[in-house]
């Protein structure tokens, strides 16, 4: 095959005298003009070969100039249209079968096809190209996005991954328990998620108080006090008696009329309209419920259908210390063991059930109620579902009884004034007013021994003990002695202040360094800080020269005096290093008195 010719043009040979024709006149491209020793008229058509004649021999190359430069190339000049119209043609030889050309259009060389498929192939690389280089910068602009990101949000994603892993690896299943009752088709497991538990035998777990997360706590007066000097608090008004709460309608229940001495002897104590005030409606707080009335459940709901609901229930609750991650608020009664028995057959355990808290703890508890942070995974009964139970198994008319019954009420969230306090009803020797706790009062009616770690199953039923034997005696029982821990009368004389809640690391020059930068008064001396052994929080005594100089001191702490469970006034008092410095940990410190300090 003859080799082309790189110029893309073909000299004519003619016949005769005349003058071979310009191949750059036909093109427009001659700079010879007159002088050009080419023909410059229009080349006859006859003259023109076709693709079969040309060759080298038949060809005369001419030039303008042998000496003469070739011009620049200039870059090729893409005709969009006459592209679209090589592609068309393609496709149509691909399907049609070839035809010869019409003599009337020229043929188009195969030079030219090549040449602008050439140049299609060329601008589908650019276009290619361009694709790529804004994908790149997509990813790269990612890429910056999320090294901009904060960290926490990684730490997030990377906790909430291992966690996923760890569930798909193994996840402890909890196990669900039917109560023994004859309610048992009442409360399905898909209605309640139980999770049980049991404090027997004790399993070595983590420390009970994880690291509390860098959260801000919620603004006190304690740690905004200005470096100014301290200006003496003013005397504060007498405070209106509380109210007392709600009484409850007239019983109609056989069980709940015999019941109701002692729910009215409850009631007259003096510690109980303030227990009890902390209990809210759930009209001013959506997240409280109230028992609902006996006379409307007996005529419209038909769920008591599968057997009769108990009149009278024994109830006790286990809690956890948790804190709002948003605002820093604490409850130290979040609710995380839900124990239930039937109070006219103890052995009848309605529910026992661990129930996963709102909030992240802060505190688990473990030394007193055997709950750690094992426990409590995998547990998907929630707040919600303990309320939802106790609205099937109560009514207005239901006797709720227990010990110290209003922290459990106030746990779950319950508004119910039919209670009966064994906490109420006994009296201890030396303060009639005072609390004797449910270990002093079943040693010292029952003659039993309660075990170290807080079973809410055990104390639910030796509360009922009490109180049934209560009310079997008409009364008429004696007195409770105290344990040591509560008979320290040098402790709780009215010229000493008692400090408790002291978190873990703190020593007693710190405790001393908290009184000495919120108030005036200096403490004659600090006692022993008595710290338990499994390293939770700790406690100790601070004595004054006087009374006055106990009480001057307690004024000095900012903060409104909340009433503890013996009735005595203590205050929340925020820790700092520094006058003016901010933080977290907190104490409570407790008013003592009226008991005289023996000599």
């Amino acid at each position: 095959m003859p080799p082309k010719n790189p110029k893309k043009y073909v000299l004519l040979k003619t016949t005769g005298d005349l003058k071979p024709p310009c191949a750059f006149f036909a093109r427009g491209e001659c700079r010879n003009g007159d002088t050009c020793k080419f023909s410059h008229t229009t080349t006859p058509t006859d003259l023109k070969p076709s693709r079969h004649q040309q060759s080298d021999s038949s060809s005369v190359v001419s030039s303008e100039s042998e000496d003469e430069e070739p011009s620049p190339k200039q870059p090729p000049v893409i005709n969009i249209g006459r592209i679209v119209k090589v592609e068309a043609k393609k496709k149509e030889k691909a399907t049609k079968p070839s035809e010869p050309p019409r003599p009337s259009e020229p043929p188009t060389s195969d030079s030219d096809e090549e040449t602008e498929a050439q140049l299609l192939e060329i601008q589908r690389k650019l276009q290619e190209k361009k694709k790529k280089k804004e994908e790149e910068e997509a990813k790269a602009k990612a890429a910056k996005a999320e090294k901009k990101q904060p960290q926490e949000k990684k730490r997030k994603k990377e906790a909430e991954g291992a966690a996923q892993k760890k569930q798909k690896k193994k996840t402890p299943e909890a196990q669900v328990s039917t109560p023994t009752s004859s309610l048992s088709s009442l409360f399905s497991s898909s209605m309640f998620p139980v999770s049980s538990f049991s404090t027997e035998p004790p399993k070595p777990s983590k420390p009970s108080t994880p690291p509390t997360p860098n959260t801000p706590s919620s603004p006190s007066p304690i740690s905004g006090q200005s470096t100014s000097p301290k200006a003496t608090s003013p005397k504060k008004s007498p405070q209106p008696p509380i109210p007392p709460p709600p009484l409850p309608s007239s019983p109609v229940t056989k069980t709940s009329k015999s019941w109701h001495p002692l729910v009215l002897q409850t009631r007259s104590h003096p510690r109980f309209a303030g227990c009890l005030s902390g209990l809210k409606s759930p009209s001013t707080d959506p997240t409280w419920f109230k028992s609902t009335p006996y006379t409307s459940l007996e005529k419209t709901d038909k769920r008591h259908s599968t057997g009769p609901m108990p009149k009278i229930i024994a109830m006790d609750c286990e809690m956890v210390e948790t804190r709002d991650p948003l605002t820093g608020k604490i409850d130290s009664k979040s609710l995380s063991r839900l124990s239930v028995i039937d109070g006219e057959n103890p052995s009848n355990v309605l529910i026992d059930t661990l129930v996963k808290p709102y909030w992240p703890v802060t505190d688990y508890r473990t030394r007193i109620n055997g709950i750690s942070e094992e426990s409590l995974k995998g547990c998907n009964f929630t707040l919600r579902h303990a309320q939802k139970f106790m609205d099937e198994v109560c009514s207005d008319e239901t006797v709720i009884a227990g010990h110290a019954i209003h922290n459990d009420l106030i746990s779950l969230r319950m508004e119910h004034y039919r209670v009966v306090d064994s906490s109420f009803l006994f009296k201890a020797t030396e303060n009639s007013t005072a609390p004797p706790s449910l270990k002093d009062c079943v040693k010292h009616i029952l003659g039993l021994e309660m075990p170290k770690t807080h079973d809410s199953v055990n104390d639910a039923a030796q509360s009922m003990a009490l109180l049934q034997n209560y009310k079997e005696n008409s009364g008429q029982t004696s007195e409770i002695i105290r344990s040591s821990k509560n008979t320290h009368t040098d402790t709780n004389g009215p010229d000493t202040l008692f400090v408790h809640h002291i978190p873990p690391g703190c020593d007693v020059e710190k405790v001393k360094k908290m009184f000495l930068n919120h108030t005036e008064v200096v403490p004659k001396k600090l006692g022993e800080l008595q710290t338990p052994s499994d390293g939770g929080f700790s406690k100790i005594v601070v004595y004054f020269s006087t009374k006055d100089e106990a009480s001057k001191c307690f004024e000095g702490f900012r903060g409104q005096a909340k009433l503890d469970k013996g009735g005595r006034e203590q205050k929340q008092v925020f820790m700092r290093k520094k006058v003016g410095e901010k933080s977290a940990e907190h104490v409570f410190v407790r008013k003592n008195g009226p008991t005289k300090r023996k000599e």
